[in-house]
């Protein structure tokens, strides 16, 4: 796998291994090529901008209906405008069931993308937890001997930790998390 992932979970399926055993060097591209999001976790999801919203607006290439589905979803998750139109072609891709014409009355009738907002905001917490698996995944079997990415993983955790950042990362979230609010109908909108 040369690019990116643009799921979490197809992420973890890479790294695991068990799936499907993967060759080294693609446990390798995929670990480099996701770093920032390892070592930000759940930081990497970014609260909404107008800088974002700026981007998404003056997009050509998506449609105004898909672009007002976005800004509502973008609100209803707290998540970066950006950020929720990717998030939106990962659960087309990986979790969606129907048909792009299908996808145009969802997202035309109010009740029907309701309930799909509702939807992906399930496959964004499962991708939020994926990367959390990841980083957990690595860190069980970085110094392991005996498993076939030790290798990989011991790269990954020496990069992830370059001036203890990735501790500085775990426990600044975990406090967070601890202190964050719970989701109101006023900051995520009517569907809260």
């Amino acid at each position: 796998m040369a690019t990116s992932s643009r799921s979490n979970h197809e992420l973890l399926q890479i790294i695991n291994g068990k799936s499907a055993l993967r060759s080294q060097e693609e446990i390798c591209n995929a670990l480099k090529l996701n770093q920032k999001r390892l070592l930000e976790m759940l930081d990497y999801y970014k609260k909404p901008s107008n800088d974002s919203a700026n981007r998404l607006k003056n997009d050509n290439t998506i449609g105004k209906a898909s672009k007002e589905f976005i800004l509502k979803l973008s609100t209803f998750l707290g998540l970066d405008e950006w950020q929720s139109h990717q998030l939106l072609l990962s659960y087309l891709m990986f979790a969606f069931k129907g048909t792009r014409k299908q996808l145009q009355v969802i997202i035309g009738e109010e009740r029907n993308s309701q309930a799909l907002i509702i939807k992906i905001m399930e496959y964004y917490f499962s991708e939020r937890m994926c990367l959390l698996h990841c980083i957990k995944h690595i860190l069980s079997f970085w110094q392991d001997e005996n498993h076939p990415y030790l290798v990989q993983y011991s790269e990954s955790i020496n990069d992830l930790m370059q001036d203890d950042q990735l501790n500085k990362n775990l426990i600044s979230q975990l406090e967070k998390s601890f202190i964050s609010m719970v989701p109101t109908s006023q900051k995520h909108g009517q569907l809260m």
